[in-house]
């Protein structure tokens, strides 16, 4: 194992997974990975996984595994689910296996208390990148710290130089159970490396969205590209998504939200809530990451990326339409404040010039820090 691959995997197994001797750890890839599909992984990475949890005196067993991928029936894998019932933790390298999107893994997890770690550096090359080289513990401050910023009622303005001017409230009362400021390890949901703040609640959103990319895993289903060739733009009045206007990307988005809306009613037209990312080293070469989706989907998580997102399907509709539609106007370069404080200005995120977040990256000097 190269030196900088064992640096990321100690990290995501000692200060994100924390394995304990004695635990069942489950390991689980996606076999497309392997022959150029989306679910990237390489058998090394795997193995090397597989041979550290088992130092730490855990039991480490791998699960190749195939996921239906049909448009409105996407699933948890059976098998997936009944070696679940058996173990402690599961640690996950399939990118169609994401616990935001899939009530039905969220479910799982929480119905045998196990938790679930999302490693996203899936390959040697991403183990060994400035990504993932990143000090976890580093990252999760970074993620509180800025999440600790949004109270319920405050006033939030987003702009951009391509002409987004949008401005809202922060919903409040949040719902019950509900908060921002969460480390993973109060819930089942652990990913690695780290990298985005939980999506806050908005209301009372007005304006103008000018963006030209959006997240890669609902791209796919849109029938687009994460990075547009033209910029979508739409106007939203009274929380509530109005005209598409652009090119062949805002038809298809225009489409794909109609669809979705016959299944699960008008929400999918509320601006529903914003987040962004906290990481200022998920940005990658190509030749660390040559696939387009996955390179995208990296990016999503960086400290200058910020995320409108575009509806919600209900609680009242989880049952027929278990997902949690993932659209997202997503903005490079932007500018966020809330009631006059600075969140992100010209897409530098403020957290990262806290003193104590620079304490902790100095405790790391051979590291990426901030």
């Amino acid at each position: 194992m190269p030196g900088q691959a064992a640096v990321a995997i100690d990290d995501l197994l000692d200060n994100c997974a924390e394995i304990k001797s004695g635990q069942r750890v489950l390991i689980v890839a996606a076999n497309d990975g392997l022959t150029g599909g989306i679910n990237l992984v390489d058998e090394a990475t795997v193995a090397w996984i597989q041979a550290a949890v088992q130092k730490r005196g855990a039991h480490p067993t791998v699960l190749w595994t195939d996921i239906p991928g049909s448009v409105h029936a996407w699933r948890v894998p059976p098998a997936f689910k009944a070696a679940v019932a058996n173990v402690d933790v599961v640690i996950s390298h399939a990118f169609d296996l994401p616990f935001e999107e899939l009530y039905e893994l969220r479910d799982t997890m929480a119905q045998h208390r196990v938790n679930f770690v999302r490693n996203m550096a899936t390959t040697a090359n991403l183990l060994a990148s400035d990504w993932a080289q990143t000090p976890y513990e580093l990252i999760s401050e970074i993620r509180i710290r800025t999440a600790r910023l949004f109270n319920e009622g405050s006033a939030w303005s987003l702009t951009h130089p391509n002409g987004t001017s949008v401005t809202g409230k922060i919903r409040s009362p949040l719902p019950p159970g509900r908060k921002y400021a969460d480390y993973r390890s109060e819930g089942f949901y652990r990913p690695f490396p780290e990298g985005v703040f939980s999506p806050i609640n908005i209301a009372g959103t007005e304006g103008i969205l000018v963006f030209d990319q959006t997240s890669p895993w609902w791209a796919r289903y849109i029938g687009v590209a994460a990075h547009f060739a033209q910029p979508v733009r739409i106007t939203i009045e009274k929380n509530r998504i109005g005209a598409f206007d652009g090119g062949a990307e805002a038809m298809a988005m225009e489409r794909f939200i109609a669809d979705i809306a016959s299944r699960v009613g008008d929400t999918m037209y509320q601006a529903f809530a914003l987040h962004g990312g906290v990481h200022p080293h998920a940005k990658i070469t190509r030749h660390q990451c040559p696939h387009d989706i996955y390179h995208a989907f990296i990016e999503h998580h960086h400290s200058g990326h910020l995320h409108l997102h575009l509806g919600v399907v209900p609680p009242s509709q989880r049952a027929t339409y278990p997902y949690f539609v993932h659209i997202t106007g997503d903005l490079e370069g932007a500018t966020l404040k809330l009631d006059n404080q600075v969140v992100y200005e010209g897409g530098r995120l403020s957290t990262l010039d806290a003193p104590a977040i620079k304490e902790i990256a100095a405790r790391y000097p051979d590291r990426p820090g901030v």
